[in-house]
């Protein structure tokens, strides 16, 4: 006898990539079509998320999912996108980094190869064209991810480079930031996080000397947002950032040193430093204000 085709339960897709941008949908577009394949061949699911947008796109690629998400932030995007997914697992990805065509078969790989963690780290690199300030920043922000094989314990995992269970999401919405810092930074402190070390996507960020405002407002999301938690004081932030600013410095030559035959580079140097000192001068705001203000809304 056949069943009705409104009994039929339809078992979610396995893998969620959840693509989130602050600009317009066309932003998405490349990596959209990247990914595009997979959603055919592997049944993932595709969900496209703008918070520059405030209506869904009138030019549709079959097979994605397009999300209006409110903040103008890319906090704001990937919680409304994460809680849209309906995947097991489920990927982050943003609009500067193209996967390439063996992207999500490897994420699921990965996951076959590690069954026993919450959350994979998912490897990055540098577009071949950047210039000296877009590789200094992606450095800063990458760098501990960067020709190792374990996530170091010292810093949170890349927000936008991570997949996790979707079973670690709350109930309803979470607030901007807590995907980011809140669970990952537990996942770290619980070592339930590793690490993938193919690469699998070319991050493409021409930003030049805006990566001093971005590193800026970057620091700045991070120390005012961890004031959610009622308990923290700005004296007990302050030491946190005199501990955390040096390690972050140290990591970070480490990292150009590993991707660059062991040199530093004048140049570069002298960007790191001061990407370093932005995001310091980003932390201390957050810390004196309590909070992250307009600069979630800054960073792309």
């Amino acid at each position: 006898m056949a069943v009705a085709p409104e009994l039929i339960a339809a078992s979610p897709p396995r893998l969620s990539a959840v693509v989130v941008t602050t600009g317009s949908w066309d932003h998405l577009r490349p990596v959209i079509e990247a990914l595009h394949p997979s959603a055919s061949d592997l049944g993932i699911e595709i969900i496209a998320v703008s918070s520059g947008e405030s209506v869904e796109p009138t030019r549709r690629l079959p097979m994605v999912r397009y999300v209006v998400a409110p903040g103008d932030n890319v906090f704001t995007s990937r919680a409304v996108g994460a809680m849209v997914a309906t995947g097991d697992l489920i990927a982050l990805l943003e609009d500067h980094s193209i996967p390439d065509s063996c992207w999500a078969a490897e994420v699921l790989s990965a996951w076959g190869d590690n069954p026993h963690v919450d959350a994979l780290v998912h490897s990055i690199a540098p577009s071949p064209d950047a210039g000296i300030w877009e590789l200094a920043l992606f450095t800063l922000t990458f760098g501990p991810f960067l020709g190792v094989s374990e996530p170091p314990r010292d810093r949170l995992p890349v927000p936008g480079h991570v997949s996790f269970r979707r079973s670690l999401l709350p109930p309803t919405t979470p607030l901007p930031g807590w995907l980011e810092y809140e669970l990952l930074g537990r996942l770290v402190a619980d070592e339930r996080i590793a690490m993938t070390t193919t690469t699998t996507s070319i991050h493409v960020q021409p930003v030049r000397w805006r990566a001093l405002l971005m590193s800026f407002h970057s620091g700045r999301v991070y120390a005012g947002s961890r004031f959610d938690d009622a308990m923290r004081t700005r004296v007990g932030e302050l030491r946190r950032l005199r501990t955390e600013l040096p390690v972050v410095w140290r990591q970070t030559l480490a990292a150009r040193r590993r991707s660059n035959g062991g040199l530093l580079g004048r140049r570069c140097s002298t960007c790191l430093a001061a990407l370093v000192v932005s995001n310091g001068m980003g932390q201390l705001v957050g810390i004196a204000s309590r909070g992250v203000g307009a600069s979630a809304s800054q960073l792309e």
